[in-house]
């Protein structure tokens, strides 16, 4: 017999609750860890903050391009091999920018680059 007045049979309501209860625990979490900072002090910049704090076409005039950032990391193997890695936030102001940065290069040392 079908029980008159429930909308949802009992089986689907706890997956729901239980689906509800960690997104919820899950959501609380992620907004304590945001919540790190004493008052007056600002969040550690991140590409999204950099590219905007970088200014815009009008900030940089007959500038193509910004580089925001530049940052290498630098590895050493005990055999004394170095390997490096390269990482540029490079910011597009014009069509022409987008042109010329549509190509990368980067320079190596045939000696040490690992395939």
């Amino acid at each position: 017999m079908k029980q008159v007045g429930a909308p949802y049979p009992r089986q689907f309501a706890q997956p729901v609750g239980i689906f509800l209860l960690v997104f919820s625990l899950f959501f609380a979490l992620s907004t304590m860890a945001e919540q790190d900072l004493l008052p007056g002090e600002s969040p550690a910049p991140d590409a999204f903050s950099r590219l905007a704090d970088a200014g815009a076409k009008e900030d940089h005039p007959g500038a193509d391009h910004l580089i925001v950032l530049t940052r290498s990391l630098n590895k050493v193997k005990p055999s004394g091999v170095t390997y490096v890695d390269g990482y540029d936030l490079v910011k597009i102001l014009t069509a022409a920018g987008c042109r010329n940065q549509s190509v990368l290069n980067w320079r190596y040392d045939p000696q040490s680059s690992y395939v």
